[in-house]
């Protein structure tokens, strides 16, 4: 038998959605649906009664009561797809913030159910600037699944009259994914005139683009005045380095040292072979400052033909660029100690033997035993002034040391150290030792097998104290 189409039956009808039972819930929406959905005037009842149904329930009920009926009302709204008064029902729900999140998205979900109309599109512009991050990406979804000549045209025609910052950010992501390559020239007249803000906005919109084109735009804003632009162009050309490459390179030829230093940078990092040349032409022929610029640009990279290039500016003639390759080896930390120990092993020349030791004061952990045990193996292959600068860097670990076993490795690797055959090596040991704890240090004394005769010299106050007490 047909169901009567009143405001009486349906507001019974919709009392079903708050059954216990799921399937009656679910049937009671087809039922309802089906019986009203082929006759406008019968829609609209619906509707009316569905709305006065919503705000009676949810003035009179604890929402575990209205929970159900709100959500089937929801759906049937959206089942009614030929009625605006039912689309015009489920935007007022997605705009009443008096609603939980989860049924306003309910209803955002259900306007996809909906043909183009321009008023429709108006409301769903105005969805780009809700609080919920969902209704906002919603809406935005629901723009592009109608065409561009009824959404992309317009939101060009009408982009300076748009002012709030997520409507700009998400109908510039709407062109740019419905238009693609066809809005560049749109971005391109743009970019360059709008506020921070904007500028930021159609640069992400241009990343969405994916094409060579869009890439030169977001590239030409690789020395923008902004940092947060600067920042954001960085990180797209780092995400696109190999497409992005050969626009940076034009920035590498900036009069700002900046600019330079940055472009090059991922020039590096692209490895493509003609930009990893004309740096290392750079590092090793040309003025002190662009071999340090160059040097910049290698710094953060880690592979073992980099480390080996910046360990041979050890013998650059500025002492500037040498400071600098050691600075940026010593950067490397942990990953470079081996090629450190084991190039000083086999190194001739002393001033790069020096700058390995400057890189090892840098690095050196003053609790890692290991660490002592290898500084100490580097001090036994060493001629004198080298060994003062090693014993240079245990008394900088000696006023930093914490764990007591690191602290016995280090007394007695310098009491060894007072046997060394340069007066001078074993007095400096010998004033290090001085700061440890007396106590400390005889223990350590007493542990070893029978003193030299240097050695027992220059621990004659520490035995003489003791034995004192």
């Amino acid at each position: 038998m047909p169901l009567e189409i009143n405001k009486s039956t349906i507001f019974e009808i919709i009392e079903k959605f708050g059954d216990g039972n799921w399937n009656v819930r679910k049937q009671t929406y087809l039922d309802l649906a089906a019986a009203v959905s082929d006759s406008e005037e019968s829609s609209r009842e619906a509707v009316f009664a569905i709305t006065d149904k919503i705000d009676l329930s949810r003035s009179s009920r604890p929402e575990s009561e209205f929970k159900n009926i709100l959500y089937w009302s929801i759906k049937t709204l959206g089942s009614l797809i030929n009625s605006p008064k039912a689309r015009e029902a489920l935007a007022a729900i997605v705009n009443d913030k008096g609603f939980k999140d989860k049924y306003r998205e309910i209803a955002m979900n259900e306007l996809a159910n909906f043909g183009y109309c321009e008023s429709f599109r108006s409301e769903l512009i105005g969805f780009l600037c809700d609080g919920n991050w969902k209704i906002r990406q919603m809406s935005a979804r629901l723009l592009e699944s109608f065409s561009d000549s009824q959404i992309a045209d317009y939101l060009i025609a009408e982009f300076y009259n748009f002012t709030n910052d997520d409507v700009i950010y998400w109908i510039l992501q709407i062109i740019a994914h419905q238009l693609k390559e066809r809005s560049l020239t749109f971005f391109g007249s743009i970019l360059f005139s709008s506020p921070t803000n904007t500028k930021l906005y159609v640069i992400l919109a241009l990343s969405e683009i994916d094409s060579d084109d869009s890439f030169k735009l977001i590239v030409d804003c690789f020395d923008d005045s902004s940092y947060m632009i600067r920042t954001q162009v960085h990180q797209i050309i780092g995400n696109n380095l190999k497409r992005c490459a050969r626009f940076v390179h034009d920035f590498a030829f900036s009069t700002d040292f900046r600019t330079r230093c940055e472009a090059f940078k991922f020039l590096v990092k692209s490895m493509d072979p003609q930009y990893y040349g004309m740096i290392t032409r750079m590092v090793t022929s040309g003025s002190t400052e662009n071999r340090v610029l160059g040097l910049i640009s290698l710094g953060d990279t880690f592979e073992s033909s980099i480390i080996e290039f910046i360990y041979q500016r050890f013998s650059d003639e500025s002492w500037y660029v040498r400071n600098f390759a050691a600075s940026i080896m010593s950067g490397h930390g942990q990953a470079v100690w081996r090629f450190l120990f084991e190039r000083y092993a086999v190194e001739n020349i002393s001033n790069n033997r020096y700058w390995i030791l400057i890189c090892v004061k840098n690095i050196i952990n003053p609790d890692s035993e290991k660490h002592i045990g290898d500084i100490f193996e580097l001090f036994k292959m060493s001629k004198k002034n080298e060994k003062l600068q090693i014993l240079n860097i245990v008394s900088a670990m000696a006023q930093k040391i914490g764990s007591v076993s690191a602290k016995n490795k280090l007394i007695v690797s310098l009491i060894e150290a007072l046997n060394d055959k340069k007066w001078l090596v074993r007095k400096e040991a010998s004033v290090i030792i001085e700061r440890f704890d007396r106590q400390l240090v005889l223990s350590n004394v007493k542990a070893m097998s029978a003193l030299a005769p240097d050695q027992s010299y220059w621990l004659k106050s520490i035995i003489t104290a003791h034995s004192g007490d």
